[in-house]
């Protein structure tokens, strides 16, 4: 994924069998991993429209003083900072590579410090939300939606793919769920591209889904090793809010 490359599709959506589907504007293609997803749709931005206010989930906090985070599509709420942006649950955030093709996308997001970079306005120092896969088992979709969402953010068009070092699937639980941590230090990070930090960490969270076979996944990139990175600590306790809604 590329932070000169990071896409942001605001659509009005439903759900048939688990797959977005896009009201009148056409969609231009889903990517297709070894572990299948389906939330990697992208379409063309509209061609305008005025930002809508933060949304607010009507699911209490776990941590006192943060705000909440809720995914009606998957049934599951995290929380984040005050100083974090809530986007509106219709838009999907993620990265193209430099021919256009979607690698990762997700909804209903948070972001940290969004617009850090006065070349890339839409980049952001971190971001949260959930996507979907629909084969593997928990532990494996947790390793492989980390190593995709590392490689993805973080490897610039014109530069090398960084290193990734996966830690080992830690059984976590979320609500009555047992669900799947994985964490990932991403480092020799390219600086091909404007605004790329020195290191990154990224964490997963994968959950059983609604739908047998489906399994929902948290994600959670921010970018390391510079002034305004989102603390350790902070990460942490955002993976470690996640819960049903």
């Amino acid at each position: 994924m590329r932070r000169d490359r990071v896409k942001r599709v605001l659509l009005s959506w439903g759900v048939v069998a688990g797959v977005w589907v896009v009201a009148v504007v056409l969609m231009v293609g889903r990517y297709v991993l070894s572990i299948g997803e389906d939330d990697d749709y992208y379409i063309p931005p509209p061609s305008a429209g005025s930002p809508s206010a933060e949304p607010v989930s009507t699911v209490p906090v776990k941590v006192a003083g943060w705000k909440a985070v809720t995914s009606e599509k998957y049934g599951f709420t995290y929380d984040v900072p005050k100083s974090w942006k809530i986007n509106s649950p219709t838009l999907l955030i993620g990265f193209e590579d430099k021919d256009g093709k979607p690698l990762a996308a997700m909804s209903a997001t948070a972001e940290y410090r969004k617009g850090f970079c006065a070349s890339e306005r839409v980049a952001s120092r971190a971001a949260t939300g959930f996507n979907q896969y629909v084969d593997g088992t928990v532990p494996e979709v947790a390793e492989h939606a980390a190593r995709k969402w590392a490689k993805a953010a973080y490897t610039p068009d014109n530069g090398p793919e960084p290193n990734v070092s996966l830690s080992t699937p830690r059984t976590v639980s979320v609500g009555r769920l047992e669900g799947a941590h994985v964490v990932v230090d991403v480092t020799a990070i390219s600086q091909a591209a404007p605004c790329q930090p020195p290191r990154a960490l990224v964490h997963v969270v994968a959950v059983p889904g609604r739908e047998k076979g489906k399994t929902v996944v948290f994600v959670l990139y921010a970018d390391q090793g510079v002034d305004d990175a989102a603390p350790k600590r902070t990460l942490q306790r955002i993976a470690g809010s996640l819960r049903p809604s």
